[in-house]
């Protein structure tokens, strides 16, 4: 596996509001190799069609070893504390993943 990049991520959803479709397309961008006991296989070999299926035909477990490979890597996060000019309540926001640094609408102004 390889961390995936801006151009294989769509920054307008999150993980959880991807279709299947999209959840394999970007895990299939991320994907180096296939190891088959000794046998290496190249993900560039192969066609966008064929890593579909190959995904739909792992293991809960693999799966879970693919989904722990995502929660581990590196992100970006920032913490900062904002407070309403008319109530003067503070709350705390967490900018944590590539979606939340591009996409902001609960924060922009008109």
């Amino acid at each position: 596996m390889k961390y995936p990049t801006i151009d294989s991520v769509d920054t307008t959803k999150n993980v959880k509001g991807m279709k299947t479709e999209q959840l394999f397309d970007m895990i299939a961008t991320c994907m180096h190799e296939i190891y088959e006991g000794d046998k290496v296989h190249n993900v560039n070999d192969y066609t966008k069609e064929e890593l579909h299926k190959f995904l739909e035909g792992v293991s809960g477990k693999t799966f879970e070893k693919i989904n722990k490979f995502f929660e581990s890597m590196p992100q970006l996060k920032h913490e900062f504390e904002i407070e309403n000019p008319k109530t003067k309540v503070k709350s705390k926001i967490v900018l944590k993943g590539a979606q939340d640094f591009f996409v902001l609408p609960s924060l922009t102004t008109a």
